[in-house]
């Protein structure tokens, strides 16, 4: 087992991420000697629940806390204000107390929403990450960001709520449908590209055993990006400076997903995109190693993610990037590639340099990202 302690200068951004197999009595034992409540909510969806709900819920009976399961719809077209909603139904009328726990067993989407109802009811309880995707594992679950999408973008509303712990299970995780691995993949490198040349040569070379599940190769995987994302969010965990970087291919990819439909591209797909068109754009700015292009290809098509997709009006989603929460000041705030293991934040952009980019990704007759 893996442990990373996450250490920044506020004490509520100050937590465990443990990683390893069979974690739930762990999850239990820490919630009952750090709070030692009466109930926990479970939050979760109805993709996960008839997975691993049982697992959990044994587990914190045995430590004698009574484990009450909310589970809500899976996809992130509900991750919106009345799925939150309902979650506040659910524990408020369980009397909750500032206390009690909120638990997040499931992917990105569950994890964001629960751990926004946790920020929130009562001004804060509480929360324990346990993910149960890849992407969930290396991303979302850690550094405190929680929140849902609003019609006019993604992620719009939300707080900041770091988790008490985060636990990721690699038996869990091993169980998600081979697309949800490839979405998982497209932020691990992301965060190679950002942040570590070694990492990037690492995925070049052990790629076939994390696409075969290997356990040995999926631990080290989530291990080196958690190292990788708890280190950036130590050093800013509110988002006020290099944190931005860990947004590489998002403001291109949010606004793909919004214009094609969060039903029809997931956000893995729609990061590996925006991660391509950032690296043309700096390309032809003259920023970028031309040497890191072509290797960002291929490596992101042997993960089996998308390089190209249907044609989409490039205005559209530029529009949409204007939508962004990342937007300062009515300039697109974009994060470049330099070459790989550094990044630049960049407000300069023309736009039409960037319709530009997002016109390379579209190709006639392509496959549906």
């Amino acid at each position: 087992m893996h442990k990373i302690h996450l250490t920044a200068t506020q004490p509520e951004a100050d937590y465990d991420i443990i990683i390893g197999a069979h974690l739930c009595d762990r999850v239990a034992v820490f919630i009952a000697d750090q709070y030692n409540p009466r109930l926990c909510a479970v939050v979760t969806d109805s993709n996960v629940a008839p997975l691993h709900l049982s697992k959990l819920e044994t587990a914190l009976e045995n430590v004698g806390i009574q484990a009450l399961a909310c589970v809500v719809s899976a996809g992130e077209e509900h991750k919106n204000i009345q799925t939150v909603s309902n979650i506040w139904d659910y524990v408020l009328q369980h009397r909750w107390e500032r206390r009690l726990p909120i638990i997040a067993l499931g992917g990105g989407v569950v994890g964001d929403m629960a751990g926004f109802a946790a920020a929130t009811v009562l001004r804060g309880v509480p929360l324990i990450q346990m993910p149960t995707s890849l992407l969930a594992a290396v991303d979302a679950s850690v550094g405190g960001k929680t929140g849902i999408d609003h019609t006019m973008g993604k992620n719009l509303l939300g707080a900041f709520h770091h988790a008490s712990l985060v636990a990721a299970d690699v038996n869990l995780i091993s169980t998600i449908p081979r697309c949800e691995l490839q979405s998982g993949l497209a932020e691990c490198i992301k965060h190679a590209v950002i942040a570590d040349e070694g990492v990037f040569h690492w995925l070049e070379e052990n790629l076939p055993q994390i696409l075969a599940l290997h356990p040995s190769a999926l631990t080290e995987l989530i291990h080196q990006n958690v190292r990788i994302k708890a280190h950036i969010v130590s050093q800013d965990p509110y988002e006020k400076s290099i944190r931005a970087h860990l947004n590489l291919g998002h403001t291109f990819g949010h606004a793909l997903e919004k214009v094609v439909g969060y039903d029809k591209l997931s956000h893995g797909y729609a990061v590996a995109l925006g991660m391509l068109a950032a690296t043309r754009l700096a390309m032809e700015l003259g920023r970028c190693d031309p040497q890191l292009l072509p290797r960002l290809e291929q490596l992101i098509q042997q993960a089996g993610l998308p390089t190209t997709m249907k044609k989409h009006d490039p205005q559209a989603i530029l529009s949409a990037m204007y939508s962004d929460k990342k937007v300062a000041g009515a300039r697109l705030r974009l994060i470049l590639p330099v070459k790989t293991g550094q990044v630049a934040i960049v407000t300069d952009v023309p736009d039409a340099a960037i319709l530009e980019a997002i016109a390379t990704l579209m190709t006639a007759g392509a496959p549906s990202a």
